[in-house]
């Protein structure tokens, strides 16, 4: 068991009353989990079903860390798209996609999807539950944004946590150099597959770390952390807003956007160009699993030291957006 993060006597009440086991982890927690339920055993899992981005970009998938894609692809595992909307996965694609595949593993973001922003309402995370019950889908849930919401919707684990593997880590709310996250396991079976990996992985955990962290927690130093870097970031997202103005997707509690591109930029020509100038933005290349890459790049809310930084950094990303490239040359054969 461990602290809340607001400590609150009810929060530690409710989690008394769960039989999920949690652990506290380094910073390979995804990693660790999915190691967990495709290792030794992988040929039981088969596909891994991911999730997919939004509206007109349904037909190419995205994945948010490439490096664990790659940890992914060197484990040979088939990697399956799924057609999003606005408020993320859809259950229909969900379920003609484990018809089609059967897929043994769905990873998802539910709240605040990187790069895409999209966030699942309550309605869509119960017909997501209810098709992987169908399908005998277990489900390994990425949630390392909703603290930065104050009523952030219930996770996945907390309406089905028989077929949920909850990850959380601090990186984005309180700070990346905790290099630590916190995972709920449905049973002890998951638990000692997932500690297995972990020792595999990366060993243990950074106990000093560890102990500064729950010390936080106690204290109440942890919730003064996460409310300013709350406050920050919602003044972040409202100064982009009014720079780059409406049609790009956004989170007013998030710390990225995902930014739309006019017809005449390809992805990484216009964050090659914006690097010229200065500018470090991350393309739509990184994020593409298969299928043409979208115009879309995406806009990390915290490099700047301080928002008039961002705010001019983001008006030197409206420049050149709104450039228009001349025409460039044929290719000749």
């Amino acid at each position: 068991r461990t602290s809340s993060i607001k400590g609150s006597q009810t929060d530690h009440a409710a989690s008394e009353k769960t039989d999920c086991i949690m652990l506290i982890i380094n910073s390979y927690a995804v990693r660790s989990v999915i190691q967990g339920l495709t290792g030794p055993k992988r040929h039981e899992w088969g596909h891994l079903a991911l999730n997919y981005p939004i509206n007109q970009l349904i037909n190419n998938n995205y994945f948010w860390d490439f490096e664990i894609l790659y940890y992914l692809l060197k484990q040979s595992l088939i990697l399956v798209g799924v057609d999003s909307d606005m408020e993320g996965m859809m259950p229909d694609q969900l379920d003609r996609v484990c018809a089609e595949h059967h897929p043994r593993l769905l990873y998802c973001i539910p709240t605040i999807h990187n790069p895409t922003t999209a966030t699942m309402s309550l309605q869509r995370r119960r017909n997501i539950l209810k098709i992987a019950q169908h399908h005998h889908l277990h489900i390994a849930e990425d949630d390392p944004y909703s603290l930065l919401m104050d009523n952030p919707l219930p996770a996945l684990a907390a309406l089905d946590h028989s077929r949920v593997s909850y990850v959380a880590t601090l990186a984005k709310t309180l700070s990346p150099g905790l290099r630590t996250a916190y995972v709920a396991l449905p049973n002890a079976d998951m638990t000692r597959r997932v500690t297995a990996a972990i020792r595999a992985i990366a060993l243990t955990n950074a106990g000093l770390l560890s102990a500064l962290t729950a010390r936080w927690m106690q204290t109440g130093q942890a919730h003064t952390i996460l409310h300013a870097i709350q406050k920050e970031l919602r003044l972040r997202q409202s100064i982009a807003r009014r720079v780059l103005g409406e049609g790009h997707c956004m989170n007013p509690d998030g710390p990225h956007v995902w930014l739309k591109l006019p017809d005449w930029w390809g992805s990484a020509d216009f964050v090659a160009y914006a690097r010229r100038r200065g500018l470090a933005l991350v393309p739509s290349t990184v994020f593409t699993i298969s299928g043409e890459p979208p115009q879309r790049a995406r806009i990390a809310l915290g490099s700047a030291p301080d928002a008039a930084s961002l705010e001019e950094s983001l008006h030197g990303v409206l420049s050149v957006l709104q450039h228009k490239r001349s025409p460039g040359f044929a290719d000749i054969v």
